[in-house]
This record gives C-alpha cells, structure tokens and sequence, in this order.
C-alpha cells in the first residue's frame, strides 16, 4: 500500500516525470493487493484500519524521492482507501469542496488525468 501511495503521489505532483515505469508499478501495486485480498479477504479491514499510517509514510517517502517539500503534499490523503482499492482503479475525490479528477489507471481505458 505505502508504494502504491508513493506513486500516486509522485504522479499527482511531478505531471511532467510521469511515465511508464510509474504507471506500470501503480498497476501491478493495485494488482498485487487485489491478490492479497483474493487470498485474505478478511485483511482488507486490517489494511483500512492502517490506511492513515500507510498515507503518512508514503508522503514521508515521495518527498525524500522527489526533493519535494513534505508540507506540499497534503497532511490527509486525497484519495481514500476505498478509492485505492476500487476494483475499476478511477480514482475521483472531493478536495475541499472542489471536484479533481486524479487519474484512470485502468490498462483498458488509458491514462487520463487532471
């Protein structure tokens, strides 16, 4: 999960660097824990329960690999696990009040983003 945060994070704040390594490690971070919840479906509470910590390290971890200021990136996660999680991996959220579009990571429909 932290690594999966990590990239969505990298690929929400450095538009310009995104590419396919970044897309394809989202994907299979997605799928992997899709697997993991296939075989453990009663995990997926724990990892919910955990989600917040999971955030927290990753946005510790993007600005270490980006050089980008820790306060930049937000202190609650745009995305909820939920989100992470959706088996269709669109990923919308309500920022503040404001409708943003953060990525289609879906293989099938291409990347979009806004």
């Amino acid at each position: 999960m932290i690594l999966l945060l990590v990239h969505l994070l990298k690929w929400k704040y450095q538009p310009a660097c995104r590419g396919n390594s970044w897309r394809r490690t989202i994907n299979e971070q997605h799928t992997e824990l899709e697997l993991f919840f296939d075989d453990s479906p009663s995990l997926r509470k724990i990892v919910a329960e955990g989600y917040m910590r999971c955030y927290e390290l990753a946005r510790k971890r993007a600005a270490d690999e980006t050089g980008i200021h820790l306060e930049q990136f937000p202190e609650n996660s745009l995305w909820t696990c939920e989100d992470v999680l959706r088996s269709d991996f669109s990923l919308t959220t309500n920022v503040q009040g404001q409708r943003l579009v953060v990525v289609l990571l879906n293989p099938l429909m291409g990347v979009d983003s806004a």
